[in-house]
């Protein structure tokens, strides 16, 4: 089915089950919206060296705190600090961070936080 717009595509997919959709927008912002609520996290700064597994670096970070019960805007947080960690490294595995890394990422960026933005579902 083709949709008109992102919007709509996301709307779509929300109306179907209720889900997470995230949208990257690679060193700018994440995008992620539920049915219950929608928020933008922009990126970290980072010396980008290499953007190979920056996106699986966000992806494992976020589902692993989402599965230890961390809430939804912590993993987003949590999940651009691993990405931004990934690009400073050559290769797709050798961006990988200890959590007390990304912990010091976050701390030393107290304006990166999750910011409502529009709902798309309702």
């Amino acid at each position: 089915m083709p949709f008109n717009s992102p919007k709509q595509a996301i709307s779509e997919l929300l109306n179907q089950k209720d889900r997470i959709v995230v949208v990257k927008d690679g060193a700018k912002s994440t995008f992620v919206y539920t049915r219950q609520e929608a928020f933008k996290v922009a990126a970290f700064p980072a010396n980008s060296v290499d953007v190979t597994g920056a996106g699986d670096s966000f992806d494992g970070t976020f589902l692993a705190l989402l599965c230890q019960g961390k809430d939804i805007r912590t993993a987003a947080i949590y999940g651009n600090a691993a990405g931004a960690r990934a690009v400073e490294k050559r290769g797709p595995m050798e961006g990988n961070s200890a959590p007390q890394e990304l912990d010091q990422l976050v701390k030393e960026n107290p304006h990166i936080v999750a910011e409502d933005i529009e709902k798309l579902y309702k």
